[in-house]
């Protein structure tokens, strides 16, 4: 597709706007813009309303790129609506082109079926969120597909950044012509790439952005009927029919909570220095980091505690890598105090080690199995068997002076990285008696 970089950057407005845009802002501005190209409405409806209520392209209003898609009166829904009967009612005719475009090149050159599926719903939530789409479209779909799907699509939205020789995906020429040589993705957008490319489904993710590369053709019409059975075997169409099976709303809670506008940093290291509230850690990537942490910031230590102080009713946090029949395998089980259950409460990635996750749970059930425990964690919206084996590093919370925090403790601490590129933190975790904070 050939893009005017004029008649593009016009549609964001003054130069001082376009140069307040992050990269990321623009990156998603530009793949608006294009997909406004796609297939632009022959002629205006009667009287269509100018907008509806809501974030996405599905909604009007302008794009990131300044486009205006015309709104038309929407089809009814059958009475229980499958993901096809979806994408044909419930998305504009440019999003719907893309994705089905995207799809099609990645069947047409024999990639695996939950491949093929990934490149049809890579996009979809376009036309409910605008921002984040990897990490919002993954948290739509969600429930409905396998974790490798939604992994493919959180991660898309990064990838597309960083070239890579071995499946022939070059940095886009486009992105140099419009952006600039020294077009820089934002920290949050690098650390997902760089966690991504040691994955096990990297190249799931990758294809993508490869196939995503040939879905921006004019004219191009694909229809959906071609997909209609891998949808059928790879995607968990609801009984009562999608958008009817009360998930949809616990989805949309969790993508709030997870959509990484400013992810934290999290850091694992010990003290150099501590000058009231401006903190230096040497941390264990060898890195020196400066925190500037809030006049109010409490310290919380970190003890070594016992498997016999995980019972039920407690609240915890567990940091797990991999299952083992059927539940997942614990490396470290931090106890919080009463005072601060619901701490990070759900089930999300975590970076400890690849592959990690971190549950923040409340403990329903502990049942022994020889020295090992299954505890079973219950969080708004889920539940998951936990494995805790007699090795697992069990510790505790509790709320400590700040004079623990001196040189040569350990600590972590999440924290959030400012528009200057400062980090700030309100609160520091410290290791106790030669206590290293776990996780």
């Amino acid at each position: 597709m050939h893009i005017d970089r004029r008649a593009f950057l016009a549609t964001l407005g003054s130069a001082a706007v376009v140069e307040a845009m992050s990269s990321e802002a623009r990156a998603d501005a530009l793949e608006h813009y294009m997909i406004a190209q796609l297939d632009k409405p022959s002629a205006a409806s009667a009287q269509p309303p100018v907008v509806r209520r809501g974030a996405g392209a599905l909604f009007g209003g302008p794009s990131p790129s300044g486009q205006r898609p015309e709104l038309t009166v929407l089809a009814t829904m059958p009475e229980r609506p499958t993901l096809t009967d979806f994408i044909r009612f419930r998305g504009t005719p440019g999003i719907g082109n893309h994705i089905l475009q995207s799809a099609n090149d990645a069947l047409r050159k024999g990639e695996s079926e939950e491949t093929v599926l990934a490149c049809l719903l890579h996009d979809f939530v376009l036309n409910l969120m605008k921002t984040d789409h990897g990490w919002w479209g993954a948290q739509l779909m969600e429930p409905y597909v396998s974790e490798k799907v939604s992994w493919a699509i959180r991660h898309h939205q990064a990838l597309r950044f960083y070239p890579d020789a071995s499946v022939g995906y070059e940095y886009p020429e486009l992105y140099v012509r419009i952006f600039g040589k020294d077009y820089v993705p934002a920290p949050y957008i690098k650390a997902s790439y760089e966690y991504a490319r040691k994955h096990k489904w990297y190249m799931e993710a990758r294809m993508i952005t490869v196939h995503d590369l040939y879905a921006f053709e004019p004219g191009m019409k694909v229809a959906i009927d071609p997909f209609v059975d891998i949808i059928g075997r790879h995607f968990k169409q609801p009984k009562e029919g999608l958008g009817f099976d009360g998930l949809i709303a616990a989805v949309s809670a969790a993508a709030i909570a997870q959509a990484p506008a400013n992810p934290p940093v999290r850091i694992r290291g010990t003290v150099e220095r501590i000058d009231r509230t401006n903190l230096t850690v040497k941390a264990n990537n060898g890195q020196t980091m400066d925190v500037k942490l809030a006049d109010n910031f409490v310290v919380i230590g970190i003890a070594k505690a016992s498997l016999a102080d995980v019972a039920s009713g407690k609240f915890i946090g567990t940091t797990t890598v991999g299952e083992r029949d059927g539940a997942l395998v614990a490396l470290e089980v931090h106890i919080f105090p009463e005072n601060m259950r619901g701490t990070g409460e759900g089930h999300y990635d975590w970076d400890l080690r690849p592959n990690s996750k971190m549950t923040n749970a409340n403990v329903a059930n502990v049942t022994s199995m020889g020295k090992d425990r299954v505890l079973t964690v219950q969080y708004k919206g889920g539940e998951k068997k936990v494995l805790v084996p007699e090795r697992a590093a069990i510790v505790s919370f509790t709320p400590v002076d700040r004079s623990e925090l001196k040189p040569g403790a350990k600590v972590f601490l999440n924290t959030q990285r400012q528009p200057d590129g400062s980090l700030t933190a309100a609160r520091v975790n410290v290791g106790l008696h030669g206590q290293v904070p776990p996780m």
